[in-house]
C-alpha cells in the first residue's frame, strides 16, 4: 500500500522551506520599495536645504525669544520609607506658555513590598503663592497604567518620575513640597528652584 504524498515527512519539510521563500521573496520585495521611496523622499530635502540657509538668520531671533532651559539638580530628600534623589527641570516654552519638567528618581525603602509613589507621599509644587498643576495628568487614576506615580515600585527598586507643570511666569522660582503618607509623623520637605 503506497502512503499519500503528504504523510511523507520529506514533504512537509520542502512545504515548509517553499513557504519560507515566498515569505522572503514578499517581506524583501517590500522592503526593496520601501527603499526606493526613502532615497526618492531624501533627494528632495537635500534641495530645500539651500533655502533653509538662507532663512537661518531669521531663527537664532524665534530661539531668543523662546525659552529653553535645563536645571540639573544633585539634591537628596531622605524619608523614612522612600529617597528622593532630584534629576533635572527642564524650563520652556511651547505654545505661548511656560512649562517646567520636572525629573527625579525615587527609591522604594517601605520594607514592605511594591509602593506607588502617589501612595507613599504628596507632592506639591508651588510658584510664588500658586498652587501649579500638572499637565499631563500623571496624577489622575485614568492613567494609572501608565503614569510614573502609579507604577508599582520594587521593594528597594528606583524609578523615575517626570511630571509636567504650567508656569505662572519665567522669573519666579519653583517649589517642591514632598508631604510622606506613612505612620511616622515625618515633616515635609521642600526644594527652591531658581529658573531665572
Amino acid at each position: 500500500m503506497k502512503k499519500v504524498i503528504y504523510k511523507k515527512w520529506w514533504f512537509w519539510v520542502v512545504a515548509f522551506f517553499v513557504v519560507l521563500i515566498i515569505y522572503g521573496a514578499i517581506t524583501g520585495v517590500n522592503q526593496a520599495k520601501e527603499g526606493i521611496a526613502n532615497q526618492e523622499g531624501t533627494a528632495p530635502v537635500e534641495t530645500e536645504q539651500p533655502e533653509e540657509v538662507e532663512q537661518e538668520p531669521e531663527e537664532p531671533e524665534t530661539q531668543e525669544e523662546t525659552l529653553e532651559k535645563v536645571i540639573e539638580l544633585d539634591e537628596q530628600l531622605l524619608f523614612g520609607e522612600f529617597t528622593v534623589n532630584m534629576n533635572q527641570v527642564h524650563v520652556y516654552e511651547a505654545e505661548d506658555n511656560i512649562f517646567a519638567e520636572v525629573s527625579f528618581n525615587w527609591l522604594n525603602q517601605a520594607a514592605d513590598g511594591k509602593k506607588m509613589f502617589m501612595s507613599i507621599t504628596l507632592l506639591s509644587v508651588y510658584q510664588g503663592e500658586n498652587d501649579l498643576e500638572e499637565t499631563t495628568g500623571a496624577w489622575d487614576v485614568e492613567n494609572r497604567n501608565r503614569s510614573d506615580v502609579y507604577f508599582p515600585n520594587a521593594e528597594n527598586g528606583a524609578h523615575k518620575v517626570s511630571l509636567t507643570y504650567k508656569l505662572e511666569n519665567k522669573e519666579d522660582p519653583l517649589e517642591l513640597v514632598f508631604t510622606p503618607l506613612n505612620e511616622f509623623d515625618e515633616e515635609r520637605q521642600e526644594i527652591t528652584i531658581n529658573i531665572d
